[in-house]
């Protein structure tokens, strides 16, 4: 008996020790290069068709329930009808129910690619988790033949409304949201019990089947 309350007790050193482990290179600021943190959910996937120049005469809105805390970037899917634009693209993301703005991007578009994601970070919504958004595109010039694009998915995403100046639109916009994921002690707990119940289990199975 004594021997197996050992056995049990190492098991749940180790396993502390591991999922330690692997928390502490998730989470790390020595492998923040990895990107082990960050969590991504995707709006619109496939290319079906763009929304013309948005110049400053164009609005496009996309709402989205924030599934996570800490949103942190927007990857979204830009073309530049290959040319060079020196104008520039306003980002807005506003609260659904009071408009506030919680955060707001100038982009340069000459540093943007034709027909490639470009991921737009901002300083992180703490608390942004069940939060209803809207994603705002527009432009601060009026010149045709000097502003860029996005695409929207064909699809619809659920829990999503799509719109162009106020008119809504069929689809979801081609966009990731990206989420870093925080170190939480009560989540690291859950797990390291959950895998030492596990391991024990594991251990008496093997007992019984040897002893049979």
């Amino acid at each position: 008996m004594r021997k197996r309350i050992l056995i049990h007790f190492i098991v749940i050193i180790l396993t502390f020790s591991f999922v330690g482990g692997v928390y502490l290179v998730k989470y790390s600021d020595y492998f923040q290069t990895l990107n082990l943190n960050l969590k991504t959910i995707s709006l619109g996937k496939n290319l079906g068709a763009n929304f013309g120049e948005i110049t400053s005469n164009v609005e496009i809105e996309q709402s989205f329930v924030s599934d996570y805390d800490h949103l942190k970037s927007i990857r979204l899917y830009f073309s530049t009808f290959n040319r060079e634009n020196n104008g520039n693209t306003i980002i807005t993301i506003e609260k659904s129910d009071t408009n506030e703005i919680v955060r707001q991007i100038k982009l340069d578009n000459n540093k943007v690619k034709d027909n490639s994601y470009r991921t737009i970070t901002f300083d992180e919504i703490p608390s942004s988790k069940d939060q209803v958004y809207i994603l705002k595109i527009t432009s601060n010039d009026d010149k045709p033949g000097n502003s860029i694009t996005v695409w929207k998915d064909n699809k619809y995403y659920p829990n999503t409304l799509l719109s162009k100046n106020d008119v809504h639109e069929d689809g979801t916009l081609v966009a990731d949201l990206i989420y870093e994921m925080k170190f939480e002690i009560w989540d690291f707990i859950i797990n390291s019990l959950f895998f030492c119940i596990i391991n024990i289990l594991m251990i008496e199975l093997l007992r019984f089947i040897k002893n049979r």
